[in-house]
């Protein structure tokens, strides 16, 4: 083993080999701690906070402007919404008419079953050219009997002289109120009328029954299944629908497709035609009485409100007027009337329209000149036999009006045609 002399000899030689150290002394200081000048990195740390600034600005200008974008979308999307609930309901509407038209095919295919025992002759009917499109001077000459129908009757049971009139004033008023109410008259007064009437005031009360009768057959006429009626029997459990039923499926079928509505509606009247034909419900099967004022009618044609001669005439014009309009509705046209509230004023280049007992020489001065008293109405015809061309117009029958003459002057001489102003024969 070693001696501890040798360990301690040999401890000595390695302190002597390491380096010498310097202790601290006052005025010196040690190289290795001392800072490092602040001025060498001062350029970098402004250029590091300028840099950080650069980027906050930067961040901040872009989030006013995420900001600024996002109030714009918020507004935008305030805007869609309603667009957004409304297209939802137009959605919604589209799908409910759909699902409507669906249930009123169905509801067509129930009708059509529910009247095969009633249109059994049918192919008889259309074998004699029932379904056969009509000749438009057919249609005008049979509309201008129906007129001149109407004013041989107004002739026949009518009161001739205002002399005669013993309505009172409140009688009166109501009658003329119920015609301009109905679009048949500009007036609302009696009086009003017979003011603005000079030159025909004698015939007031006959004309005034002329356009009451008019109003009554064209207003009912004027809705395609107006015959219709229920009854229940024996021989047939299932009752015709209602013409208000009937008039609401077509309606309700005009607003989704008016070509197929039309299409069925002239269907269906040609399904159930030899039923309707043997069954009408006329419209004016009531009382005469109810329908016009007894007091329009002469003493000697009216007696009594049963009088059977002025029943007959009055069921004569219905029944013309209700075949005639039920052989028209099955057509694929369809026709509305025109009377004083559709043409107000006279126009003499309107062939829509003709005065009444006015001579040719003074109708173009009367051009502008109010409508009094419609007393036969218009008859306007839209569509073809091929369920085509709905926008396009025809006359079917003129408007006989009665014109304020206010300020034009009557002829001399016997030139006013006052009760003849209808020129065509009855025949059958």
């Amino acid at each position: 083993m070693p001696e501890p002399s040798q360990f301690n000899s040999v401890q000595r030689s390695q302190e002597a080999e390491q380096p010498p150290t310097e202790g601290p002394s006052s005025g010196q200081s040690n190289p290795l701690k001392r800072p490092l000048p602040v001025e060498e990195h001062v350029p970098d740390f402004r250029n590091l906070i300028a840099g950080l600034e650069s980027s906050y600005n930067r961040h901040s200008h872009e989030r006013e402007l995420l900001k600024d974008r996002i109030k714009v979308m918020e507004e935008e999307w305030a805007k869609l919404i309603p667009v957004s609930e409304e297209r939802d309901r137009l959605n919604s509407r589209v799908l409910s008419l759909q699902q409507r038209v669906k249930a009123l095919e169905d509801e067509n295919k129930e009708v059509v079953l529910m009247a095969s025992p009633m249109h059994k002759h049918s192919p008889n009917n259309s074998k004699k050219g029932v379904w056969a499109p009509k000749d438009g001077e057919w249609i005008r000459h049979k509309f201008s009997k129906l007129a001149y129908r109407i004013h041989k009757f107004s002739i026949k049971h009518g009161l001739q002289s205002l002399s005669k009139c013993t309505i009172s004033k409140r009688d009166k008023d109501e009658m003329i109120k119920d015609l301009q109410n109905n679009g048949y008259c500009s007036e609302d007064t009696w009086d009003s009328l017979m003011k603005k009437s000079t030159n025909f005031a004698q015939s007031i009360p006959r004309l005034v029954l002329q356009a009451r009768i008019a109003k009554e057959i064209f207003t009912n006429i004027s809705r395609p299944f107006f015959p219709f009626a229920r009854a229940f029997s024996s021989s047939n459990p299932f009752p015709q629908p209602s013409p208000g039923e009937l008039d609401f499926i077509h309606q309700e079928m005009m607003a989704v497709n008016p070509v197929e509505a039309h299409t069925w509606r002239s269907d269906t009247l040609r399904k159930l035609f030899p039923a309707i034909t043997k069954n009408v419900n006329y419209f004016a099967v009531r009382k005469i009485s109810d329908c016009y004022p007894i007091g329009l009618f002469n003493s000697n044609s009216w007696g009594v409100l049963e009088h059977d001669e002025l029943i007959a005439d009055m069921k004569a014009i219905q029944t013309k007027a209700v075949h005639l309009a039920l052989s028209l509705w099955t057509q694929r046209e369809y026709f509305k009337p025109f009377s004083q509230k559709e043409l107000p004023f006279f126009e003499s280049s309107n062939n829509s329209m003709t005065t009444y007992g006015v001579p040719n020489t003074l109708v173009s001065s009367l051009n502008g000149s109010q409508v009094l008293l419609c007393l036969q109405p218009a008859i306007i015809a839209y569509g073809d036999e091929n369920a085509e061309n709905y926008d396009v117009s025809k006359v079917w029958a003129e408007a006989v009006m009665l014109v304020d003459e206010t300020g034009v002057n009557e002829p001399e001489g016997p030139n006013r045609n006052d009760t003849d102003e209808v020129k065509v024969e009855i025949d059958g």
